[in-house]
């Protein structure tokens, strides 16, 4: 199969070259230009097409495989990514009533966010970021019904980081929220993708909200560390 053109790097952009390459073939995993179990152009081929080593190039596709996004069927990598419903948001503000952390909200910059529809009827909201030099991964993921909250599946989010403007635009208006930060041990899923050895103490701001006694929603944010160094994931409780 005629493999698909590679977008130029930037050799103007203080990002590395092989996140530059990832953050592409990224968004056309997610795009659906490489269907499910397609291969992805080798490293040799890379190499020609760019002037790069094969040996730094081989960083481009130890990302996509940390994130689970390619899998290596040798000699080549192949597409892991399930084609499935989704709507791409790609503004950051579409994104922003998840974020709750200042510093986040203007720093994720560049990339999709993938909205899929699972075989259980759940829907899950999806953004992976590495942010420059720092080599960050960032993670938000939420999960919730359809009809929990039928605005976000049908139009993009307005530009917002209140909780009640989400809520009231989707028929609930009254609701309670209990914010507590706590420090403890990082989670093994989330230590395992930051690289981070068990029991790295982080610091937890945990936001639940109910309706009627009835738990909706929670957002979960970890930090470790200071600047970039953190990771973030949403939860949002079944209904």
């Amino acid at each position: 199969m005629e493999n698909k053109p590679v977008k130029r790097l930037d050799r103007r952009s203080k990002v590395p070259f092989y996140l530059q390459l990832a953050n592409t073939f990224r968004r056309e995993i997610l795009d659906g230009v490489y269907p499910f179990k397609e291969a992805l152009p080798t490293l040799d081929e890379l190499s020609g097409q760019l002037g790069l080593s094969v040996e730094y190039l081989q960083k481009t596709f130890d990302v996509l495989m940390h994130e689970k996004l390619v899998d290596y069927d040798a000699p080549v990598y192949r597409c892991k990514f399930k084609s499935v419903p989704t709507v791409i948001f790609e503004k950051v503000s579409d994104f922003r009533f998840i974020i709750e952390s200042r510093g986040m909200a203007y720093h994720i910059v560049d990339q999709p966010i993938v909205l899929e529809k699972r075989q259980d009827g759940d829907w899950i909201l999806l953004h992976r970021n590495y942010f420059g030099d720092q080599q960050c991964l960032i993670h938000a993921i939420a999960r919730f019904k359809a009809d929990a909250f039928p605005r976000l599946i049908h139009k993009p989010i307005d530009d917002t980081r209140n909780f009640a403007s989400i809520f009231q635009e989707n028929g609930i208006t009254r609701f309670d929220t209990l914010k507590t930060i706590d420090h403890i041990p990082l989670p093994d899923e989330l230590a395992n993708e930051m690289n981070q050895p068990k029991n790295t103490t982080c610091s937890r701001t945990r936001y639940e909200v109910k309706q009627n006694d009835q738990l909706i929603l929670v957002s979960d944010s970890y930090i470790i560390g200071f600047g970039f160094r953190f990771n973030f994931l949403t939860k949002l409780a079944k209904k």
